[in-house]
């Protein structure tokens, strides 16, 4: 990968968001991010009648395009539509968002700030920025230190990323076997094993919500609890195992570290979270068909 000295400039960006059934606060996120991109491409998994009108004001704002697919896809099928949207455009990088991110003013700008002032740019594949929930205030990070305007870490979340196109033609696409959860994780990992770098900058903050996160204090600890719901369980830890089985060995310290976080969130849906016994059923569940090789749309009921 030979060095790059061109400025990554915002009119090289596409941003991808992913609808499904979108509150009215996506207009505002569109709203706030619109200035900072080039072009917005909205990718709609089949919203139901007051989504679909929420999709219709947006696409009413300048820059906005709107792919509406019939069925639900997942998020990995639904974001790599936006990604070859976006490379069909020629746009080398591109921004995913999920629907109720907000990028507030100037979030872009400092993105492309920590790359155009990154030493090792041209490996780098990902940048993604800390997150700021909206539920909490409580700030997360993937970086397990301050190293200045950036941090290099193994994964992160997909929204809020700035990811070079290029790089899917070289490792491929979001694992749509995935359908959700752990798309962004298993991204990540793979292009780690493809040589690339991967970055989280110090001074991107986007809020975001994951799940509807509260805070409980027992045991002398804090736990997190997401209030996922169980289908999102099951496909959170379905997916986990077969993350586990294709980079455990690869990368065991990352393995052994989100095994921890897993059994942490457990805590929390045992303690903390109504239909406890649904998620855990849910997470049986998924556990086994990780073993078992199952992918794909879950055809039961929780």
């Amino acid at each position: 990968m030979d060095a790059e000295t061109t400025t990554i400039r915002a009119q090289e960006v596409c941003a991808v968001i992913v609808t499904y059934n979108p509150a009215p606060q996506l207009l505002r996120n569109i709203a706030a991010l619109a200035p900072q991109v080039a072009e917005i491409v909205i990718v709609d998994n089949a919203s139901g009648t007051e989504g679909r009108r929420v999709l219709a004001e947006a696409t009413k704002l300048e820059g906005v395009s709107l792919i509406s697919n019939t069925d639900n896809l997942g998020i990995a099928a639904a974001l790599n539509m936006g990604v070859r949207f976006a490379r069909d455009r020629g746009y080398p990088w591109i921004a995913t968002f999920d629907q109720d991110s907000c990028a507030p003013e100037g979030f872009i700008e400092a993105m492309l700030a920590a790359l155009n002032g990154c030493p090792f740019r041209s490996q780098v594949a990902l940048a993604g920025p800390r997150y700021k929930d909206r539920h909490t205030g409580r700030i997360s990070s993937y970086a397990e230190g301050d190293d200045g305007p950036y941090t290099e870490v193994f994964t992160t979340m997909t929204s809020g990323n700035l990811v070079r196109t290029e790089v899917f033609s070289k490792v491929g696409f979001f694992p749509e076997a995935f359908f959700m959860d752990c798309v962004d994780h298993e991204f990540c990992l793979r292009l780690r094993s493809n040589g690339y770098r991967i970055i989280e900058v110090s001074d991107a903050l986007l809020v975001h919500s994951l799940g509807h996160m509260t805070l409980h204090r027992a045991f002398g600890r804090t736990f997190k609890a997401f209030n996922h719901s169980p289908l999102r369980r099951y496909y959170n830890a379905r997916n986990r195992i077969f993350v586990y089985r294709r980079y455990g060995l690869k990368f065991p310290r990352w393995m052994l570290k989100d095994l921890m976080n897993f059994v942490r969130e457990l805590t929390g849906i045992l303690f903390f979270e109504a239909e406890s016994r649904a998620k855990m059923g849910a997470v049986i569940g998924g556990i086994i068909d990780g073993f078992l090789g199952k992918t794909g749309k879950y055809g039961g009921r929780f």
